[in-house]
């Protein structure tokens, strides 16, 4: 009830009758007063400022609506495109935030992630490669991500391998069975990476690679049974 008293005390002082929109608008004038005393050297900080402070509010709520989570994934990726490291360093949460299936309008926040995701320089999340390719094990975050996975995958093929085959080699659903088969084209290793590979396979485990030597060595007995020696 008091939620509801202060939601109707805020439109009245904004005057608008759509929450969102009235929050938006002053954040967004407040914002652009400081992005024009700092002659737009700040804008970056300004966008993270106002995607750390609607997170707050997102998470303040019991109920967690749509309204704070767009203006998170808004702010933040346009603090990201203009090269705010904070936003870089805090973009698992747009991922927590997409995967959050309990949002009274999830089409808004996956809308407004696509239109803010093709202004997105694929670099500036390489360093997050792990938790992307985990976000397509889940239907929700798969479509969503899946088109920066693939740019990765063809700019960093190199980086973009072994998360790709550590999370991705058995997959345990239909989504990351399609999200599998598209990236395997982009992702193929010469003979020289999968001979590497291997190797290190047998660096991290040791004791697998001595079971399986062991489980051959009948079979190899009885092929070179002049040569064996017991």
């Amino acid at each position: 009830m008091k939620q509801e008293e202060d939601r109707l005390k805020l439109r009245h002082l904004l005057g608008v009758l759509d929450l969102q929109p009235g929050l938006e608008v002053q954040m967004m004038s407040v914002l652009q007063e400081q992005s024009n005393m700092g002659g737009g050297q700040n804008t970056g900080e300004n966008h993270q400022a106002v995607a750390n402070f609607a997170f707050k509010q997102w998470r303040k709520r019991d109920e967690k609506s749509s309204e704070m989570s767009v203006m998170v994934v808004r702010h933040q990726m346009k603090a990201i495109q203009m090269g705010n490291l904070s936003g870089r360093q805090l973009f698992p949460r747009i991922i927590s935030l997409l995967a959050h299936t309990s949002s009274q309008n999830n089409s808004l926040l996956s809308e407004e992630f696509k239109a803010q995701r093709v202004k997105l320089a694929a670099w500036m999340v390489l360093r997050w490669i792990n938790q992307l390719v985990a976000a397509l094990h889940n239907e929700t975050t798969a479509q969503l991500v899946l088109p920066l996975v693939e740019s990765l995958a063809s700019a960093y093929p190199q980086a973009t391998r072994h998360p790709f085959l550590a999370s991705l080699s058995t997959p345990a659903n239909p989504t990351a069975r399609a999200a599998k088969l598209k990236l395997a084209p982009l992702l193929k290793a010469s003979p020289l990476e999968e001979s590497f590979e291997q190797g290190l396979a047998l660096l991290s485990s040791p004791y697998i690679a001595a079971k399986d030597l062991l489980s051959k060595l009948p079979g190899i007995k009885k092929e070179h049974p002049d040569t064996w020696r017991d």
